[in-house]
């Protein structure tokens, strides 16, 4: 069986100046069966959706599902999809051997 990659999407809403509107946002998003992680940062407006691995899941569908709770909520904001990447599961740790500025 190969290896299973998460897809991550990250969406833009523009105009969002609601920070209970955001908070509720992302809570509803968070409960959609299909979405393994949410983040809704309310300072960037940016959502930020990892979409489960699972053959039978249609991303278009879940993103579709996304924007209709986005415009139940605050409706009218500008809504843009960012990127579509596919994760794997991996942690990547790097090194920096002799870094001593924290500039």
């Amino acid at each position: 069986m190969g290896a299973c990659s998460i897809s991550k999407k990250e969406i833009i809403l523009g105009g969002l100046n609601c920070a209970h509107c955001a908070e509720v946002i992302n809570e509803k998003v968070s409960k959609l069966e299909e979405i393994e992680y949410c983040n809704l940062n309310f300072i960037n407006k940016k959502l930020t959706l990892e979409i489960a691995c699972d053959s039978n899941i249609d991303e278009d569908l879940v993103i579709k599902k996304v924007i209709k709770i986005v415009n139940d909520i605050e409706p009218g904001l500008d809504i843009k999809v960012l990127r579509d990447e596919k994760i794997n599961n991996k942690k990547v740790e790097i090194a920096l051997g002799g870094l001593n500025c924290a500039h």
